[in-house]
């Protein structure tokens, strides 16, 4: 690959991140330079499969899926981490190949996130071991009911109960998200279906898969993994404060709006210092202003840095 493909990135990232990412790539490679641009582009089509997951993830994650656990998704918590906008930064002026730097601004446009989120979980990926160490850990998840379901003790084998085997085999029928539809016919498929059987298993399915509820109105209420339904419920409370989560607009807003909201959207007690309103704030692209004492959004054009994190959001909400 020659130069004249390759251009500089030009992104910012946190200072302490890009330390620790150049003094692993130089252990590695025995050197810094030109090798972190090498690695970023090797743990970028790592981190972004060409579009889609390796097929050694799919599998795994089919692995995972077969014991009713719903898979985690490493990529989007490290993509959508709140970022601490009072960080030390610094410019990463390494050569990446052009369509790597121009697949990771359209994975940050079409992700609604600013480009140095991109960098930062790309960096967080090959850091934190990359697809081996996923592989692993997502196959570390099963372990336990592997061997509460086969393991031999003086010979003997050692059953789950009736109650642990029929919830498991109900969780097995569901996807990673599910409608509470869903969940009833997994039950009646398992069970005789009576109202008994639903009052029993519907709680532990769901504890089991790990799931958490979002309500509707109009149609059955829905169970998603922790991190889509904390997607799920930023919107509702961007919907509430007068905004469209469609899009992620809003007006400007104060703390006590974003309380009010927040208990619309269904919170009975929200803590401030909990992600969901650095989710909120990284979205709109909000953060806090002093003198007029809201949140509102960054204007100053500087995308690398017009980001909203810990530092002016969750710590600064009494």
């Amino acid at each position: 690959m020659s130069d004249g493909c390759r251009e500089q990135l030009g992104w910012k990232v946190s200072a302490e991140l890009w330390a620790r990412f150049e003094g692993r790539v130089a252990s590695e490679w025995g050197g810094a330079s030109p090798y972190t641009g090498i690695q970023i582009e090797q743990s970028w089509r790592e981190y972004h499969s060409d579009g889609g997951k390796h097929p050694l993830e799919e599998i795994t994650e089919d692995i995972v899926a077969a014991t009713g656990r719903s898979p985690n998704h490493v990529r989007e918590k490290n993509l959508r981490a709140a970022i601490d906008v009072d960080a030390e930064t610094t410019t990463v002026w390494v050569r990446v190949h052009e369509d790597v730097k121009e697949e990771m601004a359209a994975f940050a446009n079409a992700s609604q996130v600013p480009k140095r989120a991109v960098l930062r979980a790309v960096l967080i990926w090959y850091l934190d071991g990359g697809r081996d160490t996923r592989v692993r850990e997502k196959l570390e998840r099963v372990v336990d009911d592997i061997e509460a379901a086969y393991e031999m003790i003086d010979g003997e084998s050692v059953s789950l109960s009736k109650t642990e085997r029929i919830t498991r085999a109900i969780a097995t029928r569901l996807e990673a998200r599910f409608s509470e539809k869903r969940l009833g016919e997994a039950i009646d498929a398992e069970t005789s279906g009576s109202d008994y059987y639903h009052t029993e298993y519907s709680p532990r399915v769901i504890e089991f898969k790990g799931v958490k509820r979002i309500e509707h109105d109009d149609r059955p209420d829905a169970f998603l993994p922790p991190e889509q339904w904390q997607n799920w419920k930023a919107g509702e409370i961007i919907d509430a404060l007068g905004g469209d989560s469609t899009v992620d607009v809003a007006p400007p807003f104060t703390k006590q709006d974003f309380l009010e909201a927040a208990n619309q959207a269904g919170f009975d007690q929200v803590d401030m210092s909990d992600e969901t309103l650095d989710r909120i704030l990284d979205r709109l692209n909000f953060r806090w202003n002093e003198t007029d004492e809201q949140f509102e959004l960054i204007t100053d054009g500087d995308d690398e840095t017009s980001t909203s994190g810990n530092s002016t959001s969750a710590s600064t909400v009494d």
